[in-house]
């Protein structure tokens, strides 16, 4: 019960939902403050994404030919990045994500 490795992510976790909910109930987060987020939780999200961003140009990789790249590399050329706008089809070939149809949204 005293392993700090164990209990500070879980605090962590625990006081930002709190301050999360504080915010809620004391009206930062609503149609004219913030829709989503209040600033804290949105400076506090923007931070980890920045050090893991750190991390990961940090972490070299290196495949059975030897060649060596970082894992922000590889995470830049993933079809999971939607600036790329493709992905692999079953064929190994690059298809087009397709565009959002407005007109189509009310079919169903």
């Amino acid at each position: 019960m005293t392993d700090w490795e164990w209990w500070l992510p879980r605090i962590k976790r625990a006081a930002a939902r709190r301050f999360d909910t504080v915010a809620r109930e004391l009206g930062f987060v609503n149609v004219t403050a913030g829709l989503y987020c209040c600033n804290e939780t949105y400076d506090r999200h923007s931070s980890q994404k920045k050090r893991n961003r750190k991390m990961m140009e940090g972490t070299i990789l290196a495949n059975e030919c030897g060649d060596e790249y970082s894992l922000g590399e590889l995470c830049d050329a993933s079809n999971a990045n939607p600036s790329i706008g493709t992905c692999a089809g079953p064929s190994g070939s690059r298809l087009k994500r397709p565009d959002f149809r407005p007109d189509l949204v009310n079919i169903w």
